[in-house]
């Protein structure tokens, strides 16, 4: 009897230290994150595509949304071997996808699996989200995965570089309250002008449209500021 009793008690240990080093052998999930190169500048800024800890990546279909008013996709890259599709922008999103050739083994561990080239088209914030990724072994055996990882950008007029009112001017180009003499310049230094005065007031008050006549003799009918001017 007190022999059954020591064989219980032992394959009961045994159970509870098998339930307990389980986890140690246990295959970790692949995990996947985007960064980019840079948090401003004054053009163009990379976003690296990564992965950990993948377990036999053979192919892969990446989709990116991001604003198409704001950025431009220049191109993607990948270092594995074997053949990419060009990335394709539709509708905000823009997918790429590559591909290994032959019979041969997907590959494994912390990989940078893609970058994806953007250019910016006006000053200002801009997000991107990595949406979703399928991805497919050396067998062809595919899993699409949700994701819903983001990355900001800003770009930064040219002439702000450096500057001591950037942040100050960025935060206003944010709000819709300033904008630049052109994509790429802001003229921080030049005097500011009656007219972009009013508008500046207008903007930054959120006055409304006003039915009345302009009062101003020496603001022309169909120039930029005449609203502007009329709101303040």
């Amino acid at each position: 009897m007190k022999r059954r009793v020591i064989l219980a008690a032992l394959a009961c240990n045994l159970c509870c230290s098998l339930t307990f080093k389980a986890p140690a052998y246990a295959e970790e999930a692949s995990q996947f994150v985007m960064k980019t190169s840079d948090d401003e500048s004054t053009s163009e800024f990379t976003v690296t595509l990564q992965g950990e800890n993948i377990q036999d990546l053979y192919a892969y279909e990446a989709k990116i949304s991001f604003d198409a008013s704001k950025l431009d996709v220049v191109k993607a890259e990948t270092k594995f071997e074997g053949f990419s599709v060009s990335p394709i922008v539709k509708n905000n999103e823009v997918t790429f996808a590559h591909t290994k050739i032959g019979k041969v083994d997907g590959d494994n561990g912390n990989l940078d699996i893609g970058t994806i080239l953007f250019k910016a088209k006006k000053a200002g914030a801009s997000n991107i989200i990595w949406t979703s990724i399928k991805i497919v072994d050396h067998n062809l055996k595919s899993q699409s995965i949700a994701l819903n990882n983001s990355a900001s950008f800003a770009k930064i007029f040219s002439d702000l570089v450096g500057h001591w009112a950037k942040s100050d001017i960025m935060m206003m180009v944010s709000k819709n309250i300033v904008e630049g003499m052109d994509d790429d310049h802001f003229s921080p230094d030049t005097i500011v002008t009656r007219a972009q005065f009013a508008t500046l007031i207008s903007r930054a008050l959120d006055l409304k449209e006003s039915a009345n006549q302009n009062p101003f003799t020496d603001v022309a009918a169909g120039s930029w500021y005449e609203a502007a001017v009329n709101r303040a």
